[in-house]
């Protein structure tokens, strides 16, 4: 009885976030990207890895969706495509709480499933024929074996944490560049130099194949950071910044569509999140969140 109690919480809110995720999927127009997915994985999986590495993407998410796409399922075409993404954002809910929120109080794992699975930014991603949402469920997992390996060094915990952070490797380049730094800089104290030096050892011959590709991409990294210089809308490099991290505290929290009063919710929003994550202080994982976030963020803007 206590074991199905407990199950109530991420049951109701997987349930409500099912319904939200896929609640006419044909709803929003293919934008350019979805289009470049769903032109891609109609071709035969052994030439996607070619289209996605000229595209500077990883090719797991779209091998996985092309073989998704080869079931008999209830949607067809694009509908087809963001139904996975649907999926893969569950998952996270269902980690997010599976890995982390289960272990707390009642009122403060409600509290925090109900901001991870309804936050927009993850309803958007869910319905989307892009990889963002399987990013963030890998990342989840990736994040939690390699902390649970930090505390406990075994060698079964060193082969799961491997596992999902290549995996999150061939998904995406950010996420995972990101989880591998911030795990780096904040591990080797607790964890020893040596240990964590095979790590990244490990990381880096499981990711062979796919390093010159790699390179390739930083190279369009610095050119897109040129390109997005032409979108600056401050005149000084601070102020544009401010400006990127105000809208996605925006994004991530109430949406990017909303009334003007709903502006005051963002920072409320982020008190909560912030009170909610106070008794974290006692160990590293915020500073491994923290460390994470700040990587990620580089990348995403450009530099």
């Amino acid at each position: 009885m206590a074991k199905a109690k407990a199950s109530y919480p991420v049951l109701l809110v997987l349930c409500l976030q099912a319904f939200l995720l896929f609640y006419r999927l044909d709803l929003l127009p293919a934008w350019g990207d979805e289009i470049f997915t769903l032109l891609t994985v109609a071709h035969p999986a052994s030439e996607i890895p070619g289209i996605v590495e000229r595209d500077i993407h990883p090719p797991l998410y779209y091998l996985l969706l092309h073989g998704w796409a080869q079931l008999r399922l209830p949607w067809t075409g694009l509908e087809a495509l963001r139904a996975f993404s649907g999926l893969a954002a569950l998952a996270a809910t269902f980690l997010f709480d599976w890995l982390w929120a289960r272990r707390w109080r009642t009122g403060r794992r409600w509290l925090a499933l109900a901001l991870f699975a309804f936050a927009p930014s993850l309803l958007l991603y869910g319905r989307m024929a892009r990889s963002y949402a399987l990013q963030t469920a890998l990342g989840l997992l990736a994040i939690s074996l390699l902390w649970r390996w930090m505390l406990q060094p075994q060698w079964g915990r060193f082969v799961a944490a491997l596992a999902a952070l290549t995996a999150l490797l061939y998904t995406h380049y950010l996420p995972g560049i990101a989880v591998l730094i911030g795990f780096t800089l904040l591990a080797w104290r607790r964890s020893g130099f040596g240990r964590v030096a095979m790590f990244d050892a490990a990381c880096l011959i499981a990711y062979a194949p796919w390093l010159i590709a790699l390179t390739t991409a930083f190279r369009h990294w610095g050119e897109a950071g040129a390109f997005q210089s032409h979108y600056a809308l401050a005149g000084s490099l601070v102020l544009e910044q401010g400006l990127k991290i105000a809208f996605a505290i925006l994004s991530l929290t109430i949406g990017e569509t909303f009334f003007p009063i709903s502006l005051v919710l963002a920072p409320v929003m982020v008190f909560v999140i912030g009170w909610g994550c106070r008794k974290g202080r006692r160990n590293r994982l915020p500073h491994l969140l923290a460390a994470i976030a700040v990587i990620a963020y580089i990348g995403a803007s450009g530099g």
